[in-house]
C-alpha cells in the first residue's frame, strides 16, 4: 500500500518541529500531500461563583489560538517548501477527535503528537489517540 495523503494534527507544543521532520520524510519518500490540521478547542472559561465571564478572557484566548495556528502552519509550510512536499493547511473549531476523525476519511496515515500531561499546550489531547483509533 502507497501513502498519498498524510493527516498532520498542527499543535503550539516544543515537538512540533520533530514530528514535522517525520511526517515530512515519509511524505517524501512517499510522494504524498500532507493536510496540516489545527484544531481550535472553542472558548469554554471557567465561570467564577459569581457565573461572570470577563470578555476579555474569551478574546484574549481567541486571540492565542488564532496566533499559535498561524505560527505552526507557517512552520509546516516553511519546511515542506524546503523539501518539495505538498500541502495544505485546516483550522477548524471543535472537538479535535471529531475534526480529525472527518479528515482521516481520506487520508492514508495520520500523525499526532505524544502527550505530555504536565504541559499545558497538549493536555487537553490526552486522550486524542484513544479516541481516533
Amino acid at each position: 500500500m502507497s501513502i498519498k495523503t498524510i493527516l498532520f494534527h498542527l499543535t503550539n507544543d516544543d515537538r512540533l518541529e520533530a514530528r514535522l521532520e517525520v511526517a515530512l520524510n515519509v511524505a517524501l519518500k512517499q510522494n504524498a500531500h500532507i493536510n496540516g490540521v489545527y484544531t481550535v478547542t472553542p472558548a469554554t472559561p471557567p465561570t467564577s461563583f459569581m457565573g461572570y465571564i470577563p470578555p476579555e478572557f474569551v478574546e484574549r484566548t481567541r486571540s492565542l489560538e488564532q496566533e499559535n495556528a498561524g505560527l505552526s502552519s507557517i512552520k509546516l509550510q516553511e519546511m515542506a517548501e524546503k523539501i518539495g512536499v505538498s500541502v495544505s493547511v485546516f483550522k477548524e473549531e471543535g472537538y479535535a477527535p471529531e475534526i480529525l476523525n472527518k479528515h482521516a476519511l481520506t487520508s492514508d496515515l495520520v500523525v499526532i503528537g505524544q502527550v505530555d500531561p504536565d504541559d499545558d499546550n497538549t493536555a487537553h489531547f490526552q486522550y486524542l489517540a484513544d479516541e481516533l483509533v
